[in-house]
């Protein structure tokens, strides 16, 4: 709950005003999951970049090899 005594300042202390503190409170309720998930999904995306980054790495490094390779394949044709 939030503090005390309620969201709303307490006017006619009627159920109009509880019904707004209610609200309120769920209102809060929302965020604070809202900003959990929010968390939540920042981290994965992060551990996700991460793996992007590895898998970059591995292809330039792919990349780089395929070209020695067809190089020397150039070569050994010319050669023949």
């Amino acid at each position: 709950m939030g503090p005390q005594g309620g969201y709303v300042t307490r006017i006619t202390n009627d159920a109009r005003e509880e019904e707004m503190d209610e609200n309120i409170q769920q209102v809060s309720t929302m965020v604070g999951n809202l900003r959990n998930m929010a968390i939540d999904m920042s981290t994965e995306v992060s551990n996700q970049n991460r793996q992007l980054d590895r898998i970059q790495e591995k292809a330039q490094s792919n990349e780089t090899r395929v070209q020695s390779a067809n190089e020397r394949t150039s070569k050994l044709i010319t050669k023949a």
